[in-house]
């Protein structure tokens, strides 16, 4: 992956995950702030419900208040006269009050009089016997002072009851206390209906002890507490509960009360995270891109543009070229100290280009100039031998055959020297060549070594390249000559073979020969380097220095693969033209 793909998806996936941990960062703080309001909420609804009973409660006291600091009232006491009776103790003021009993309570905690009523049947009913078994100085019968005043839940067998018990006085609210006024109203579906309507929620009323009592009361019954006073359970994503405990007048708890109503602010809640996310993710999706491009346009774009002109430059080995220098940061500083590099390196090619030509010139020409002076040693030599050999002793006639192989070997040396200084003097123009057909031409020249050794040649279909038929002949046969010569007691055995790697040929020599030592990988190279003495393989050491400098005129590279004693693999390339060659 390139420096730019690599850039773009970092900084990409960088800013992506930015923007999701900020989503669920955002998404978790605000959800917990509404789950927040939603518990305040909640937990006011119940309390209103607590309140809104609380002002019932509070009514019936004031009634209560009203019937109790009456002297009608502080006379029946004494006397249980029937005119009051008949003109207050009716059944509609049991109906038209909201009453289900009432019971007048002496000075010695003994009920003077009672009634209970059945509203729904609208019949006298019997007093319950709870409130027989109280004692005198229970705080419903019994008021120390003219302030005291009882007001709020019991339960009896039937169910809760709202109960309001106030000392009996004068109009005056003067003393002495003569007893006791009780008011009660049970609890039930109509006073349920009526907190409802009133605080507009789902109200709902169990007292602890009933049959059938509901999981979820148990549930909140085991959380409540005075440190607790509400618990709050989810029931659906649409509906939330809230539920608070009611104790009786003597503190001991006795009703589980319900308040279930709609999840508005958690469906706000959710409203507001969805909409939040999808700006979210539309603003991050635009600064992303911005972002993107912005730094594609003003950074990646101008390096991948830099670094295409540096390969262009190193491609066509022009180092007069200059890249582009935009802007004024980093990247043109950069771009400025490339071109400086460039403007040193065009300067020491020429310099190196220039005594390059020299040194091939001067080598052509000493090798030219020596050629003529050799060959007349050679002559001469053996001109001396054949006329004068028979006057000579032994140890004269090895000198001149001393002289005369040494002749012979300066006389190689020097046409591998021309050879090697016309690789780039004497060149021809490159041309569509058949490879296969240049195999066999090496082939055909080395024939008689091959035969002399038995050697094997396989090959596999080689290509057709451009290049200089004469120079790739010479590669070939070099390539082969040296597999058939460096070989141990087998028979030699040799492999050509050329595969396409994107745009270049890989040709591989493969042989079964001696073998390499790594450390002399680079050296076999170098012109005059000989791994062996004249006498095991004869040669100049300039062979492979040829081949490396024919590859590298067809714009390839030459390297060798091996191992002592199991062989050889000398591979080179030669580029694929725009046409396929």
């Amino acid at each position: 992956m390139k420096l730019r793909e690599k850039t773009l998806l970092i900084t990409g996936l960088t800013l992506t995950c930015l923007i999701l941990l900020m989503i669920g960062v955002s998404n978790s703080v605000i959800m917990s702030s509404y789950a927040e309001l939603e518990k305040e909420n909640t937990e006011k609804n119940v309390k209103r419900v607590v309140n809104a009973l609380m002002h019932d409660i509070s009514t019936l006291d004031t009634f209560v208040y009203d019937w109790a600091a009456w002297d009608d009232t502080y006379e029946f006491i004494d006397d249980l006269n029937e005119e009051y009776i008949e003109s207050n103790l009716v059944d509609e003021t049991f109906i038209d009050a909201e009453l289900d009993i009432m019971l007048f309570v002496n000075s010695s905690g003994k009920i003077s009089y009672g009634k209970a009523f059945d509203r729904e049947n609208e019949v006298e009913v019997a007093i319950p016997e709870y409130f027989s078994k109280l004692p005198p100085n229970n705080i419903l019968f019994h008021h120390e002072d003219i302030e005291s005043s009882v007001a709020g839940i019991i339960l009896l067998p039937d169910g809760p009851m709202i109960i309001v018990s106030r000392p009996i006085l004068k109009s005056n609210d003067e003393g002495p206390v003569k007893g006791a006024l009780i008011m009660g109203r049970y609890l039930g579906s109509e006073e349920i209906e009526s907190l409802s309507e009133i605080t507009h929620l789902s109200v709902t009323l169990h007292y602890i002890g009933e049959e059938n009592f509901p999981d979820d009361f148990i549930r909140a019954i085991s959380h409540l507490s005075k440190n607790t006073p509400v618990y709050i359970e989810p029931l659906s994503e649409d509906s939330i509960a809230g539920y608070g405990l009611l104790t009786d007048i003597y503190g001991n708890p006795v009703i589980v009360l319900k308040a279930e109503m709609q999840r508005d602010i958690y469906a706000q809640g959710k409203s507001t995270i969805f909409y939040f996310t999808v700006a979210t993710v539309i603003i991050g999706i635009i600064l992303c891109t911005a972002m993107l491009l912005l730094l594609d346009k003003y950074v990646l774009s101008r390096i991948s543009r830099l670094s295409k002109e540096v390969v262009e430059i190193g491609e066509k080995g022009d180092f007069s070229s200059r890249v582009s220098e935009e802007g004024n940061d980093e990247l043109s500083s950069l771009a400025e100290t490339i071109n400086k590099m460039l403007e040193s390196l065009e300067v020491n090619a020429a310099k190196l280009k220039k005594s390059n030509e020299e040194l091939e010139q001067f080598a052509y020409v000493v090798s030219h100039d020596l050629k003529e002076p050799v060959r007349m040693i050679k002559s001469y030599m053996e001109l001396l031998k054949k006329r004068y050999g028979s006057k000579l002793d032994s140890d004269a006639n090895d000198f001149i055959d001393f002289a005369v192989d040494g002749a012979e070997r300066m006389q190689k040396l020097i046409e591998d020297l021309l050879a090697y200084s016309r690789v780039d003097r004497k060149g021809e123009p490159f041309k569509l060549v058949d490879c296969n057909k240049i195999l066999e031409k090496a082939l055909k020249n080395l024939e008689l070594a091959i035969k002399e050794t038995n050697a094997i040649v396989r090959n596999s279909k080689l290509p057709e390249v451009m290049g200089d038929e004469t120079q790739l002949l010479q590669l070939f046969h070099n390539l082969i000559s040296n597999a058939i010569k460096f070989r141990d007691t087998r028979k030699p055995e040799i492999k050509i073979t050329a595969e396409k790697k994107e745009n270049e040929w890989v040709f591989c020599f493969e042989d079964n020969g001696i073998g390499i030592q790594p450390e002399n990988f680079n050296r076999i190279f170098m012109i005059f380097q000989r791994l062996h003495t004249a006498k095991e393989y004869p040669g100049t050491g300039i062979g492979l220095a040829i081949c490396k400098k024919i590859v590298e005129r067809h714009g390839g590279i030459m390297w060798v693969e091996s191992e002592p004693g199991k062989g050889s693999r000398f591979y080179f390339t030669i580029p694929v033209k725009d046409d396929g060659h």
